[in-house]
Parts: C-alpha cells; structure tokens; sequence
C-alpha cells in the first residue's frame, strides 16, 4: 500500500510538471551556415530544425541538428543543450547553460560549451567558453601547427534588437572570438 501511495505522487508529481511545461521546434532553410563567422556547409545551403522542452520554472532541454560540409566524410551536426533562463518578469533577463556540439559520422569534432548571458529590454550580452573547442581534430591541428593541444574558445557577444513597427526589428551583432583556439587557426582573435 506504501508503495501504491509513492508511485501516485509521483505520477501526481509528473502530471503537475508537465502540465507546465512546454514543447515547441523549428525549422529553418539557410542559404549558407555560418557558425561564428566561419561557414560549416562549404557556403552551400543548409536544412536546421530544433526540437525544445520548456518549464515554467526556467529549465530547458533541447536538440538542434543541420547538414555540414567540413570536405570529409562529416555530414551533419546534432547539438544537444540545457539550462535555466529566468528574469522576464523583473525586466532582467539572464540564462545559463551547456551544449554538446556532436558530429556522429565522426566524433573528432565533438566538444562541450558552457554559457552565461545577461539581458535587459533590448540589449543582451553572452559569454561562451569551452576547454576544447573544435574536440580532437583541433588538437591534433593545434599540436601541428605550434606543438601545443591547447585549444580553449571565449566567444563574448553583445546582441541589440530594436524594435521597428508592424512586428519588424533590426538586430545588432558584435562578438570577438579569442582563447588558444583562434590563435592557433587564425593567429589572433576574430571579430565577426
């Protein structure tokens, strides 16, 4: 009978959870994805579609997947992210999280990434930092080029959405990309 009444309240428990959550996806057709200023599909088009889970209490989980053209045989991309976002009411919006950049038809190219991001009506800034990005295959190219596998990426963004009359905005975009990884591919630190 104990155990009757645990497994209810759990199932209670379940139907409370997802009576506030939420599940959304989208798809979208690219003519070239760029990834941080640097195409991922040879500049030939691209299909994305993502697939989320939201609760009210600000966790998400997600899956995000696009075709890729790195001149091998890697074909697509499967990012798998979570985090917490909050703040909408308060007008400060912030969000923290982690994504699993994943190639399946290799796993040379697989890394993880944390970010952190603050907001406030139409200005948000967004840091990004991953201890190895690029995965194994940037190592390997790092230890070539200059003899050492150190490949971390910071990757900071400042994004302004202004917004325009009849449901239009323009948006602004400033990063810089620095960290061993940059100075390894492209001698310096990028801005895109």
């Amino acid at each position: 009978m104990r155990n009757l009444r645990i497994l209810a309240a759990a199932g209670l428990l379940c139907a409370a959870s997802a009576a506030n959550a939420e599940f959304s996806s989208t798809w979208t057709a690219v003519s070239d994805y760029d990834f941080r200023g640097n195409t991922q599909s040879a500049t030939d088009p691209a299909i994305q579609g993502s697939l989320d889970f939201a609760m009210d209490n600000g966790w998400y989980v997600g899956a995000w997947a696009s075709n890729v053209d790195f001149g091998d045989d890697t074909n697509y991309e499967v990012d798998v992210y979570t985090g917490f976002s909050g703040g909408e009411e308060e007008g400060l919006l912030w969000d923290v999280g982690l994504v699993y950049y994943a190639y399946p038809d290799t796993s040379d190219y697989n890394y993880v990434e944390a970010y952190g991001s603050l907001g406030y009506s139409w200005f948000e800034g967004k840091l990004w930092y991953s201890p190895a990005f690029g995965g194994d295959a940037a190592e390997a190219l790092a230890q070539e080029l200059v003899g050492d596998d150190a490949v971390s990426a910071w990757y900071l963004e400042g994004n302004a959405t202004i917004p325009l009359p009849a449901n239009f905005s323009i948006l602004l975009h400033a990063v810089i990309s620095t960290g061993d990884y940059l100075d390894n591919a492209f001698g310096d630190a990028q801005i895109d």
